[in-house]
């Protein structure tokens, strides 16, 4: 688990690093090319099958347009701006503003473990 947190911290560290010197697209390309090539690589070590449907290929485009691609470029373009405090306070804070909404929105009710 520490392990996992000094990589956030440095990726958040480098990405207000390299965004101040290269264009946002140049990073975005080389960020999904690296997570591609690591996700090919798992997934030939891990020989996964994958049964893909039109519609569950539909979503994951969707969901890599909107979830993925539009979001790692608005915060590529504006954390140089911001800095590196405030988007660690934002990652920070973005799971508890999740939850919160889920439940004043979608009603959710939350087990024993979530609230732990």
């Amino acid at each position: 688990m520490i392990i996992c947190a000094i990589s956030f911290s440095l990726y958040i560290v480098l990405i207000t690093k390299f965004s101040k010197k290269i264009k946002e697209i140049d990073l975005l390309t080389f960020h999904f090319f690296t997570v591609a090539v690591i996700g090919m690589i798992f997934s030939f070590l891990f020989k996964i099958n994958i049964y893909i449907t039109t519609f569950s290929f539909f979503t994951i485009i969707y969901s890599e347009i909107v979830g993925s691609i539009i979001v790692r470029y608005l915060q590529l373009k504006h954390q140089k701006n911001v800095g590196n405090n405030l988007i660690a306070l934002i990652f920070l804070v973005q799971p508890i503003s999740s939850s919160m909404l889920s439940k004043v929105i979608l009603n959710e009710i939350f087990t024993k473990n979530q609230i732990i």
